[in-house]
């Protein structure tokens, strides 16, 4: 009984060892080194349940088994004298398992710390965090591509049961360090390509890890030898005004080889989604598009702003309507901001709640093509919703309207969004039901889709190679990614703008030839866009004393730091203020009303390219100048 005993205690206490480790840690590398040490000290606790009567003797016993056990000298372990013979059986469990450990510690200590081709550089996706928003990001990546997933400073116990139903479809692992502490305990992560993800709610935290990370990063040389963009990106959750200037700041202080940051703005991503899956062109009528926007908080005004740079529709720049309690103090704000956004934008305010009976006297007295409902609230914006589509269709039945307007509705719960689909089709099959778009939702915001449009970013980089006639760098600044992106983004906006009003698809038709027919019309349409474009990033026309100081040391139109630029005039007159500022423009081949054609003869496949996500567009170069 007590040789059973003896026998199955060795192997009880590795079973209770890997459960302790494997729940602690997951760690394959500390793993196997506690399962070694777990088989030494059985060895070393048999023994001295034998020997109790010769301390030393036993002693000697344990150092000589265990050195006969790390050196693989199963035989001379094995030949035990009659008095040893009762631990023969542990003898033969712990010669079998304790190589196997040595192996597997071994094994993994070199796939730890040797670089490629040791371990296959699997592409790797780091996140700051671990909650809902950064699972549901890796899982819409997982499902574009095979990679790595790692959350640090959450321990897997502390995870809630929901979170861990998630996360069974992902490779992944879950650190209690830092980024910096992950590339020392990691260091073929080093010769890895990885993104970097900075998550978190609070902005100012994520800008700060993201700092400390860059100055160790720079210091340790982390990211030595890597001299690709793609092989290292770092991605900035921020929803702060100054963060474009903040992510410039991190850009030229950390110069980093193959390192490209990256700032994301989840309404900023879900307003340029909206507008790409319902596009204010559509709304269109024989007139400028009118445009109700009920809730002016942080959606409503990144909305705003997107509607507002995207330049005429139709001939025409959209009509706002603005309801909001506070809308005194949101229009002065937004002034203070952005100081010429509502220059050539007609703008009309009504403080008042949207579920009052003064919105419904805003609806009697006005005709609408888009009303976009962002209240804030999810229960707010389905109430107001709801009430609007029954409005609108009493209205159509009873003859009072003609046409209904697209209702877009804010949800960020995709229970609720998914009940509302199916109560409010996007499109009606029939002429009394609006158009119901839902737009928002957490799942759809953080997906790779929106919050990370890597064909919309491609195609952003080759035009801005194609404008400044190289690749951009990868510290190149904010303004210029996404004023590129915007090119790109609100080209099938300014593309439509010259197309037949009844045109109702921007893909149905060689619009190619019809671009080229309307090209005067085109490039003051692009150019028109371009000016809303940095009205609502916050710019301003520089008068000749200002834009004089400012444009010798950067060598560029716009002045990013003073966001001030010459060039929010009339398109006519580019050609004369080119003139005037062609001998300090050094290294500029093209005049500003080149530029615009440039960007107008190419943003239509730029378009293409991001929607259909065809194959690389072949870019049409310029006419050549005429004597």
């Amino acid at each position: 009984m007590m040789a059973l005993f003896l026998t199955s205690l060795p192997i009880l206490l590795l079973i209770f060892w890997v459960w302790f480790s494997t729940r602690t840690h997951r760690d394959p590398e500390r793993v196997c080194t506690e399962l070694l040490a777990g088989c030494v000290i059985s060895v070393g606790a048999i023994c001295l349940l034998e020997r109790q009567d010769a301390f030393p003797d036993c002693l000697n016993t344990i150092l000589k088994i265990v050195f006969q056990v790390l050196q693989g000298d199963s035989d001379a372990f094995l030949d035990l004298t009659p008095v040893d013979s009762r631990l023969r059986g542990a003898a033969l469990v712990l010669s079998v398992l304790t190589p196997v450990m040595t192996a597997g510690a071994v094994f993994s200590l070199l796939c730890r710390r040797l670089p490629w081709p040791v371990l296959l550089p699997r592409k790797c996706h780091i996140f700051s965090t671990l909650d809902d928003h950064a699972v549901m990001l890796a899982q819409s990546i997982a499902r574009e591509e095979k990679a790595r997933f790692v959350f640090l400073r959450t321990r897997r116990e502390d995870l809630s049961a929901d979170l861990l139903l998630q996360l069974q479809s992902l490779r992944f692992s879950c650190y209690p360090y830092g980024e910096v502490q992950l590339f020392r305990h990691h260091l073929t992560l080093r010769l890895r390509p990885l993104c970097m993800y900075f998550l978190t709610e609070n902005s100012e935290e994520n800008f700060d890890r993201m700092a400390e990370f860059l100055d160790q990063a720079q210091k340790k040389r982390l990211f030595l030898g890597m001299d690709k963009p793609e092989h290292r990106q770092l991605f900035l959750l921020s929803e702060t005004t100054s963060s474009p200037m903040l992510i410039d700041y991190l850009r030229n202080t950390y110069a980093l080889p193959g390192a490209e940051l990256r700032l994301l703005d989840r309404y900023r991503a879900a307003s340029l989604h909206l507008m790409k899956t319902a596009p204010l062109y559509e709304a269109r009528r024989d007139g400028p598009v009118r445009v109700l926007m009920l809730g002016m908080g942080q959606v409503g005004r990144s909305l705003f702003r997107t509607m507002a740079s995207m330049g005429v529709i139709g001939k025409h720049a959209p009509e706002f309507q603005l309801v909001d309690k506070d809308i005194d103090n949101i229009l002065e704000n937004l002034k203070q901001l952005y100081p010429e956004l509502q220059d050539n934008l007609t703008v009309e305010k009504h403080s008042c709640d949207a579920q009052s009976s003064k919105l419904q006297d805003v609806l009697e007295q006005n005709s609408f093509d888009y009303i976009v409902v962002a209240l804030g609230e999810d229960e707010r914006n389905l109430r107001v919703a709801s009430a609007l589509d029954r409005y609108y269709r009493k209205e159509y039945w009873s003859g009072k309207r003609s046409a209904l307007p697209r209702l877009c509705v804010n949800l960020e719960d995709e229970t609720k969004a998914q009940s509302t689909r199916r109560i409010y089709p996007s499109e009606g099959l029939n002429p009394w039901e609006p158009g119901f778009t839902v737009f928002g939702t957490d799942p759809q915001v953080f997906s790779a889709e929106v919050l990370l449009p890597r064909a919309l970013w491609d195609a952003a980089r080759s035009l801005h190679a194609l404008l400044h006639e190289r690749k951009p760098a990868p510290d190149w600044c904010e303004y210029e990614r996404r004023s590129s992106i915007a090119a790109v983004a609100h080209g099938a906006a300014h593309v439509a703008s010259v197309l037949p009003t009844d045109q109702q698809d921007l893909f149905t038709c060689d619009y190619s030839a019809l671009a080229e027919a309307n090209l005067p019309m085109l490039k003051a349409a692009e150019h028109l866009r371009w000016m809303n474009y940095v009205r609502s990033e916050g710019m301003s026309l520089a008068n000749d004393r200002i834009w004089g100081s400012y444009l010798a040391p950067l060598g560029s139109h716009v002045d990013i730091r003073g966001q001030l630029t010459p060039c929010l005039i009339d398109s006519t007159k580019l050609d004369a203020l080119y003139e005037k500022l062609k001998d300090r423009l050094t290294g500029r081949k093209y005049s500003f009303t080149q530029h615009d054609e440039l960007v107008v003869r190419n943003a239509d496949l730029f378009a293409w390219h991001w929607m259909k996500k065809a194959p690389a567009p072949q870019l049409r170069d310029l006419p050549k100048k005429s004597p």
